[in-house]
């Protein structure tokens, strides 16, 4: 989109435009950023935040074309609240592959016994419980060590070619059954993922109710806590070995779903 500028005008319509689309791109990023895993964490200073979004700001809008007039101020102010809503619709789907995680682990506390015992998740200042807490962790050292947090840097620069700056977006079909599948699959991965956990807390219930007919005289609650919890902690070390493809396919998948998400925003 080129920029038609009389000579009569001066430079003042060039930095006005220029101004216009920083502050629009700083909306988007800022609330991207504000919801994206790792960085939208209460423990990342608020001043870091705001000058990491500010240098991606400068570099978006350096490597993308201004906008093709000056907007009067109240089409300006809508814009920014467009700009702000697509970045929370973005920001909040990045995050639900660790919703998913944990869900994932909730499902295990549960079914392990540990559904009592919840901590305090540092990173998002909400309490959750023990294996949740620990999964969650666990996924963002996986989500560090594949440079998550790059490609999500990535996808936000992306994000404007698929739906650049002035541009209305659509809020289509396509797009509410994109959204209905992205959120339906956090309850699709996180029973997946506790399946196998699922299947051997069944069957250890089914063992403990069978030995309770057989020994009356058994405490079948005294005994069976001790046996789950052994168990269950098995099946998870057991199936520890797996998260390391499991966890960089679901954040490939969130990637994509993510610019999918953006061409179908864009996409009339």
């Amino acid at each position: 989109m080129s920029v038609e500028i009389d000579p009569g005008q001066g430079l003042s319509v060039v930095a006005a435009l220029q101004l216009q689309a920083f502050l629009l791109v700083f909306a988007r990023i800022t609330a991207m950023l504000y919801l994206f895993p790792i960085f939208g964490s209460n423990q990342v200073p608020a001043y870091f935040k705001a000058g990491l979004a500010t240098a991606i700001t400068l570099c978006v809008t350096i490597a993308h074309p201004p906008l093709g007039e000056v907007l009067p101020w109240w089409s300006f102010l809508f814009q920014v609240a467009v700009q702000a809503f697509v970045g929370v619709v973005i920001g909040y789907v990045a995050f639900v592959v660790f919703m998913a995680i944990l869900l994932f682990g909730q499902i295990v506390d549960i079914e392990m016994g540990f559904a009592l015992a919840n901590v305090i998740d540092p990173v998002n200042n909400i309490q959750q419980s023990l294996i949740g807490q620990f999964q969650n962790l666990l996924a963002f050292m996986f989500f560090l060590s594949i440079d998550g947090h790059h490609r999500l840097i990535l996808v936000m620069s992306q994000s404007f070619d698929l739906l650049p700056i002035g541009h209305a977006f659509h809020f289509t079909n396509n797009v509410g059954l994109l959204l209905i599948a992205i959120f339906g699959a956090i309850f699709t991965t996180a029973l997946q993922l506790a399946f196998p956990m699922i299947g051997a807390m069944l069957l250890t219930d089914l063992t403990l109710g069978l030995l309770s007919r057989l020994i009356p005289q058994m405490n079948v609650f005294v005994v069976g806590f001790p046996i789950k919890l052994g168990l269950g902690l098995y099946v998870l070390v057991y199936l520890g070995g797996g998260f390391n493809y499991i966890y960089p396919d679901m954040f490939d998948r969130s990637y994509a779903g993510l610019l999918e998400l953006t061409k179908q925003l864009g996409r009339p």
